[in-house]
């Protein structure tokens, strides 16, 4: 789908009344990408380690976060940032996108938003 049916779609959206959002994902980069299967099992080692540590509620996510991060030398701190950069990105593409659309208010627009 392009940026620019996006924006239409999403102007649509708010058109029809709708007050909740939409949700949109963008892959991160290639390079930063880290294979599930080998996440998966660092997360559950993590969370065994957790329970033994008597880490629970709120703190649980920290606690992972910095596990995990640790045992895969840093990759999934990579990738987090990757997701980031890259929702940022698409969310500037769109923001652009659908402005242009409301300022023509007519057709979908044709933008290169590369």
């Amino acid at each position: 789908m392009t940026k620019k049916l996006i924006a239409y779609a999403i102007d649509k959206h708010w058109e029809l009344g709708n007050k909740s959002s939409i949700l949109i994902t963008s892959p991160i980069k290639e390079e930063d990408a880290i294979d599930n299967n080998e996440v998966n099992i660092v997360i559950k080692e993590a969370m065994i380690l957790a329970n033994k540590d008597g880490i629970r509620g709120p703190a649980m996510t920290p606690y992972l976060m910095k596990a995990v991060g640790k045992a895969t030398h840093g990759r999934t701190v990579k990738a987090n940032m990757s997701v980031l950069i890259s929702t940022a990105e698409l969310a500037g593409r769109l923001a652009k996108a659908h402005s242009l659309y409301r300022q023509k208010d007519s057709t979908i627009p044709y933008v290169n938003l590369g």
